[in-house]
């Protein structure tokens, strides 16, 4: 067969066990003999059976496989005998160099959508289950791939490396200058520059630089920064993830200015005259980016999109909302691999990234809304699904492959989704929850135990000590997406309450939940439509850069009940909360210093059991306020509650907190102030 030793190879390798190792040996011995030096890489998962490769033979975990940023590798061997991890799969792809080859390396074609795929510890809740759904996609996408199938003999391979690589891999054109810039690079590198000139086209000295992966962003970042540095300019570079920046370093020739963007953003850094770079910006909450960018006159935003990490047209669409005054470039030719590149495009589609630029819907004549409840199966069988993933991609920040292999295989999983002339404009993914056991909530609410899955009921059961939240059924809402050319019309609500009244008639589910990151529009959005908040958390999530809030919608008779006790329990500690949010919520209680039942319950939890500070603050400080006289009694209690400094470490001063909580209930109630406090 003629080969095009320009392209790169994907090799699907299926061997019996007892020959693999020998004959991987074989191969990559072959391989190092005849084509040395070359950089091969083994990406695997940490339960794979162990297999015996040369020393120059990289290892790389599954879960490290982010470390392999801005690298680049001549072969790769990708072992998903019994895992596929599509994350890593899209990165080892991405860092494979033109005329390179990709192993694939599965179990039995045959047998292989009907296994365990123990990748589903990550996508399914920890629990153990197929995922004929995506294998069966997955070989799809594979058998229109030009892949092969290796001989299992050792002595084969010879002959085999010697068919693969008649001549040298081909590596990247050499030139003279190793700095050089392809011409789109160079221009937009003088546009760049050119904004330090007082006649320079750009009003704005703010750039946003967005392409695929192996498309040059980071040898063009790598060269400005160099550029600035050399004629003077002040320049700090800031990056999710420092390692990631070696290929920046790569292309300037002088140490990358860093500084992390938490450092940055305590240490308040602003300055009008200093450069600002920040690498992979989609990878950093949206708020912080916000308010890091805010504080410099001139800063260069460089971003994936359309890749592993989740980022893409959702992104583009919210950030450039929010900061017009951006002048935003892409690099669209790729350096790394050939132009339409077969692996590019197979990882694109499994990504269902392909065809994914078309997502922007022209506004077509008024017509009705339709609404439907869909099983995956549906979806699926009316060819949705794709269309339902890239809408989730288009209208959020982050969408990532793990909500793709959920999507496709995870159980437990509703849809509601709105259609207008047959094309798909919304939709809704929730999660089934609750069901628990009461000897497992027990420990749940206790904190001793934290099993995977029921993410919102195991939370609003321990936050609020209240079991018949992880007991009675109820829906999570993982996601609601609306096309955002229709957003702002109320089709969002339309949806929502559509969703809300067919699970209602249904009676198998008592209540619905949401998390979402505070903001004051999605606070309002799931106010008016009758969710009521039960939790904040006391920490911004790292994902959204934002406080995290559940709120509930009660469903049946045993749901409105538990609804309200949830919210009388939520706000009667919200009371006295010092959150920056307290005052966000309209406290329908009158404000009081009595402990509830609840309350004594979460201070046992709390001395007693593993109960989390954060979750029992407003029941110490009640308890505290009934107390004759608590700096005696509880010293380190009545110090951090009244925000004074303690010189103990956060394990010592929580150990020392719960031992004072202990000493004050062992004397029982008696110490009140107010005998009347049940």
């Amino acid at each position: 067969m003629k080969k095009s030793h320009n392209k790169r190879q994907l090799i699907h390798l299926t061997t019996a066990p007892d020959a693999l190792n020998e004959a991987l040996r074989a191969f990559f011995c072959a391989l190092e003999k005849q084509h040395s030096p070359l950089k091969c890489w083994y990406f695997y998962d940490e339960i794979a059976p162990p297999i015996h490769l040369p020393p120059t033979v990289q290892p790389i975990l599954f879960n490290k496989s982010k470390n392999c940023l801005g690298q680049d590798a001549d072969v790769i061997l990708f072992d998903a005998r019994h895992a596929f991890h599509l994350d890593s799969f899209a990165i080892a792809a991405g860092t494979l160099k033109q005329g390179g080859v990709l192993l694939l390396l599965t179990s039995d074609w045959g047998n292989w959508a009907t296994g365990i795929d123990h990748d589903s510890r990550r996508w399914a809740d920890g629990t153990l289950c197929s995922a004929a759904n995506f294998i069966g996609f997955l070989q799809k996408q594979l058998t229109s791939f030009p892949h092969f199938a290796l001989p299992a003999q050792a002595s084969a391979w010879q002959a085999y490396v010697n068919a693969i690589f008649p001549l040298k891999i081909p590596a990247f054109p050499k030139s003279a200058d190793p700095f050089c810039l392809t011409v789109d690079q160079k221009n937009l590198l003088e546009k760049i520059l050119s904004t330090k000139n007082t006649r320079s086209e750009f009003s704005s000295k703010k750039f946003i630089i967005t392409a695929k992966r192996g498309r040059g962003k980071s040898a063009l970042a790598g060269r400005l920064v160099e550029k600035l540095l050399h004629a003077g300019e002040c320049v700090l570079v800031t990056a999710p993830n420092k390692n990631a920046l070696a290929s920046v370093q790569a292309f300037c020739n002088a140490p990358l200015p860093f500084i992390a963007p938490d450092a940055l953003r305590e240490q308040g850094l602003s300055d009008e005259n200093t450069w600002l770079f920040i690498d992979e910006g989609a990878m950093l909450p949206l708020p912080m980016l916000q308010a890091l960018q805010a504080r410099f006159a001139k800063v260069v935003i460089t971003t994936t999109i359309d890749s592993y990490e989740g980022t893409g047209r959702g992104f583009l669409l919210k950030f450039m909302a929010k900061m017009p005054n951006y002048q935003s470039f892409t690099l669209e030719k790729p350096l790394r691999w050939a132009e339409n590149d077969p692996l590019e495009t197979l990882v694109d589609r499994l990504l269902l990234l392909e065809n994914s630029a078309t997502l922007a819907f022209e506004k077509s004549s008024p017509a009705p809304v339709q609404f439907a409840a869909k099983t995956r199966k549906e979806l699926l069988n009316d060819n949705q699904l794709t269309a339902f993933y890239q809408l989730l991609s288009l209208a959020h920040y982050r969408t990532t492959p793990l909500d793709l292999r959920r999507l496709f295989d995870a159980p437990a999983q509703r849809f509601f989704i709105a259609t207008q002339n047959a094309r798909l404009i919304g939709g809704i993914w929730a999660v089934e929850e609750g069901g628990l056991p009461l000897d497992l909530i027990v420990k749940i609410i206790q904190g001793e135990r934290r099993p995977a899955g029921n993410l919102a009921a195991q939370m609003l059961a321990q936050a609020l000590h209240l079991p018949a939240m992880a007991s009675l059924k109820s829906l999570r809402i993982s996601r609601i997406a609306i096309e955002p050319s229709l957003q702002q019309q109320g089709l969002g609500s339309e949806l929502l309450q559509k969703a809300c009244a067919t699970w209602r008639k249904c009676g198998d589910v008592d209540f619905v939940s949401v998390s979402f990151g505070y903001t004051a529009e999605l606070a309002a959005f799931w106010q008016k439509n009758g969710f009521r908040w039960a939790f904040v958390s006391k920490q911004k999530t790292a994902s959204s850069g934002a406080y995290s809030v559940m709120a509930v919608l009660p469903l049946t008779a045993k749901g409105r009940e538990i609804c309200q006790r949830a919210t009388e329990i939520f706000q009667h500690s919200w009371a006295l909360s010092s959150h920056c949010l307290a005052t966000k919520v309209k406290i329908l209680q009158p404000h009081d210093w009595q402990l509830s039942d609840k309350e004594w319950a979460m201070l046992q939890d709390f001395a007693f059991a593993h109960r989390a500070w954060g979750l029992t603050e407003s029941a110490l400080r009640r308890l505290l306020a009934v107390v004759e006289t608590p700096a005696t009694l509880a010293p380190t209690l009545h110090a951090i509650l009244q925000g004074e400094p303690v010189a103990l470490s956060h394990k010592m001063w929580l150990k020392t907190c719960r031992m004072e909580c202990a000493r004050l209930l062992n004397l029982g109630r008696n110490f009140a102030k107010n005998s009347s406090v049940e």
